[in-house]
């Protein structure tokens, strides 16, 4: 039984363009998401990295 946790930008934008951050879990093959309250811009989303990119101005309290 192993479980893994990440942070993933969902892809469907709300009114603004925003996307919202979440947490994805998965136990046993089942994935959740949890989400953290944040939306950002997905040009403002470094998928490669898993990261907040400099442009957006809380990148630095987002990434940790």
């Amino acid at each position: 039984m192993s479980s893994n946790a990440k942070i993933v930008l969902r892809k469907k934008p709300n009114k603004e363009g925003h996307c919202p951050l979440c947490i994805r879990i998965t136990k046993n093959r089942r994935s959740n998401y949890h989400y953290i309250g944040h939306n950002i811009d997905p040009n403002d989303w470094d998928g490669k990295n898993i990261r907040v990119r400099k442009s957006h101005p809380y990148s630095d309290r987002l990434n940790g």
